[in-house]
Order: C-alpha cells, then sequence, then structure tokens
C-alpha cells in the first residue's frame, strides 16, 4: 500500500476511535453526523470522497463504524481499491486504453465504446483479487473462532463474532460469484461487439461443463443426506 492510501486507511481507522468514543449503543449514531465533524477537522480534503465511499459500501451511518467487527477490513479493503485504482489508471495508460471524447465519426465511437467496456472488465478483475483477499481474511478469522466452538471454550462475545463472521464470509463469496458473473456477460458482451474473428467456443463449452458438475454435486450432496431434489 502506497504512502497515500496508507494514510487513508489510518484516517478512516482513527475515524473508527473518535466515533466508539462518543456513541455507547448501536441505537446511537443513525446519522454521519460525527464522521462529518471528524472529517471537517482532520481530512476535509477527503471528506467528500470517503462519505460516497462509505455509502458504496453499504456502511450508513456512525453507529456501522462504531460497532462493526469487521470495519477495520471494509476500511482496508477501500484503501486497497483506491490503491487498485490508481495502478489501474496506470495500466490503462501504459496500454493506451484511456476513454476519449466521443467524435463525429463512427469509427471514434466504435474505439471510445470498445475501450470503456475494456476498462470495465479490467476494473472487475481488479475487483475479484480484492475481495478474494478479502474473503481469505474472513475465512482465516472464521477458523480461529471455530476452534474455540469446537473445544466447547468460546465465550458468549465470541459465539456472536463467530456469527457475524459466519455471515460475512457468506456475503464475501456472493459479491465474488456476483463480480464473476458479471465478467463472464462483460466478456460475452465484448466477444459479440469486438471479437472479429476470434472463436470462444471451447470456453463456452467449458462453461456448460461446469455448470454441469455443480448440478451433479449439488445432487450428490443431498442423495448423501437422504434428501431428493
Amino acid at each position: 500500500m502506497n504512502g497515500e492510501n496508507f494514510n487513508l486507511f489510518l484516517t478512516l481507522v482513527k475515524l473508527k476511535f473518535y466515533i466508539v468514543s462518543m456513541v455507547d449503543s448501536p441505537s446511537a449514531g443513525k446519522t454521519f453526523y460525527l464522521t462529518e465533524e471528524f472529517l471537517e477537522r482532520r481530512a476535509p480534503e477527503w471528506k467528500s470522497e470517503i462519505l460516497s465511499t462509505l455509502k458504496s459500501h453499504n456502511i450508513k451511518n456512525d453507529a456501522a463504524i462504531a460497532f462493526d467487527d469487521a470495519i477495520v477490513l471494509k476500511f482496508r479493503k477501500i484503501a486497497d481499491e483506491k490503491e487498485q485504482h490508481t495502478s489501474l489508471s496506470s495500466i490503462l495508460n501504459n496500454l493506451e486504453i484511456v476513454s476519449k471524447a466521443l467524435s463525429s465519426s463512427s469509427a471514434d465511437e466504435y474505439r471510445s465504446e470498445r475501450e470503456q467496456l475494456a476498462h470495465s472488465i479490467l476494473e472487475d478483475l481488479f475487483q475479484l483479487s480484492s475481495n478474494w483477499v478479502l474473503h481469505k481474511e474472513l475465512e482465516n478469522r472464521f477458523d480461529e473462532y471455530s476452534v474455540l466452538d469446537e473445544e466447547e471454550v468460546i465465550r458468549p462475545d465470541e459465539a456472536e463474532k463467530l456469527d457475524m463472521l459466519n455471515s460475512n464470509t457468506d456475503n464475501s463469496f456472493k459479491m465474488i460469484s456476483d463480480l464473476t458473473t458479471n465478467y463472464i456477460n462483460q466478456l460475452a458482451d465484448y466477444y459479440f461487439k469486438f471479437g472479429g474473428d476470434i472463436h470462444l467456443k471451447d470456453f463456452w463449452r467449458d462453461l456448460e461443463k461446469i455448470k454441469k458438475d455443480i448440478i451433479a454435486r449439488y445432487r450428490e450432496l443431498f442423495n448423501s443426506f437422504g434428501l431428493e431434489r
């Protein structure tokens, strides 16, 4: 993580500690009042961007920042995404895949649309990479609490964290699945609009095989528990 993005991450962590010191319970802090007040003092140049980014990551108010056990991981993800977008811009510039203003000529319109779709596909791949890193961290934390549960030495507060981690891990994997689906859809869109004589028949055949394998695995799973599907 470069210096600017680390400073963003550090600012977000300080924001959490500040709100924790000011909010007593999840029932309080239903707005971004404390967040806005903190950013206005400590990072006015980032205030609008941070507020917009928090909302885009489904972080809805001060209470969510104070009482979400996974909030620091989400902050790390936000900082990593900012770094990846910066890196992505550099990569796109090096590859000369830069969005251009649409001109009156059909050739320029075609090129611009193609470059924008390529840009979107690359963003999906970076998002997938970032979400896999977050998912791995969630699974590792889930495993730590699961060991305590298996040994029957888990405390009530740890059991609550285990349930929350289980939910967060499920949501993380769903996000990965959704991003993968979106990537495949955009790949198909790119192929039929700009693929020319490129052939993807083998690729689509592999996707059909994956679909059949998943159906077969579900059937085996239900049969192993004496269920019919």
